[in-house]
């Protein structure tokens, strides 16, 4: 059997109980992979191979550690990107608001429909 922790990374044990700590605690499955990532990054895996074991890609692996090298356990925390681009602005949007609100679809050129089908 090929031994995979040859290259032990020792002198992080404070960090690595820490990690254990919040595998422990973490309810969120994402945050259990990124804290399992770097464990298995201080037991000496290739970031390749954590890869293989975490289902991910390598650089995503390798994004992990560099965050929590610069951070710890807060660098690991899920950012929230605002999302897609609006493709209306604020004018368009209350007017197709306001025509939502005071006529009927077939008034509008959707022929056939009589009642809007989604909620403002």
């Amino acid at each position: 059997m090929e031994n995979l922790t040859l290259n032990k990374i020792d002198g992080h044990e404070k960090e690595i109980q820490e990690l254990r700590c919040a595998l422990k605690e973490t309810k969120s499955i994402r945050m259990h992979k990124r804290y399992s990532v770097i464990l298995r990054h201080f037991e000496g895996f290739t970031n390749k191979r954590i890869a293989e074991m975490e289902g991910l890609e390598p650089h995503a692996v390798g994004n992990y550690i560099k965050s929590y090298n610069k951070s710890g356990l807060s660098g690991l925390e899920m950012k929230f990107s605002p999302g897609a681009k609006r493709k209306l602005n604020k004018e368009q949007e209350n007017h197709l608001i306001e025509i939502i609100i005071n006529k009927m679809p077939d008034e509008v050129g959707f022929e056939g429909r009589k009642n809007w089908t989604i909620e403002l």
